[in-house]
């Protein structure tokens, strides 16, 4: 009698550790943040090619939602969001979350490829039944604050644990290395390159990139092979502007080259960044090679070419 007495005292032991540590309650307000009718007649609501999730995008305004719940003090909470910029610019745009109209927590979004930020916080005030508030501010005119997958929870314990491991993870991994530049050409090498060409590595605050110039009018570049499979879809991405704006056409290109198969992004006659991406499904298992180049349409020009991803689709 004792053993079985024993034997269930741990069954339920080991059932409230894992409660207490690995799962976590989704406080279940993000359809009523996203489903009120300022937000979504204020925002375009977009598929994302990818992974078919809805998503929406604000350009130059402010916009808020909220829902009255209890919060109580002493208990962490976490807000979640997967957001991006539209273009790559050299301002950001914020989203901030309140409980009457006190600041909890935001997020500063500045980059142009889908970040999941999550941000753990408690309150310090006595229980109570409040306003929380959920802001979205896009001022930059020339660029657009895009979002998704907005979860509000009351984490696990082992989720709390780890926070700091958490917050601002990237939400793909890229398999290009150093596609950002950070480390200039590191893991690049050169595919074509002539005796008049300038390769120049730029660095700014909020993103790196490489120029090409071209007045030999030939083509002049970077490769890097990587290893991709059969039957899995991927996206291809990149940002590139022309360096000096003219009315040429630049020929700016991306090319993924998988055994017979090509697939490839042409930049031809955008005056600032802009940022193109192909989904496709992979036919053959092994090595791929991409490149980077200019020389598209043989013209004198020069161009910068930042954060190139190629990614595989989660959950396959």
């Amino acid at each position: 009698m004792g053993k079985i007495i024993f034997g269930l005292s741990a069954v339920i032991i080991m059932y409230f550790v894992f409660v207490l540590f690995v799962t976590k309650t989704n406080i279940n307000i993000s359809d009523l943040f996203t489903k009120r009718t300022n937000w979504a007649s204020t925002c375009t609501k977009r598929t994302d090619a990818f992974d078919n999730q809805i998503y929406f995008s604000l350009n130059n305004d402010r916009i808020y939602n909220h829902v009255y719940m209890p919060m109580f003090t002493g208990v962490v909470y976490s807000i979640s969001i997967k957001a991006r910029l539209s273009n790559l610019t050299n301002g950001s745009e914020n989203v901030i979350f309140k409980y009457n109209n006190k600041l909890l927590t935001s997020f500063s979004v500045t980059n142009n490829v889908w970040h999941y930020y999550r941000k753990f916080f408690s309150v310090t005030y006595d229980p109570c039944f409040g306003q929380a508030l959920l802001e979205i501010v896009s001022k930059n005119r020339s660029d657009s604050i895009d979002i998704k997958d907005i979860k509000f929870e009351i984490p696990s314990l082992y989720d709390t644990f780890k926070r700091h491991r958490i917050e601002n993870d990237l939400y793909k991994t890229n398999l290009i290395m150093n596609g950002d530049f950070k480390d200039g050409l590191n893991h690049w090498e050169v595919w074509k390159s002539y005796k008049d060409s300038i390769i120049t590595i730029i660095t700014n605050y909020n993103y790196n990139a490489i120029r090409i110039t071209n007045p030999q009018k030939r083509y002049v570049g970077f490769k890097q092979d990587i290893v991709i499979s059969s039957g899995k879809v991927y996206r291809l991405s990149a940002n590139i502007r022309p360096y000096i704006n003219t009315n040429i056409y630049f020929g700016a290109r991306i090319s993924l080259g998988v055994g017979d198969n090509k697939y490839y992004l042409l930049w031809l006659n955008n005056n600032n960044w802009l940022r193109k991406e192909l989904v496709f499904t992979n036919a053959i298992s092994g090595k791929a090679s991409l490149f980077f180049y200019l020389g598209y349409y043989n013209n004198n020009a020069s161009a910068d070419f930042s954060d190139i991803r190629l990614e595989e689709k989660l959950n396959q």
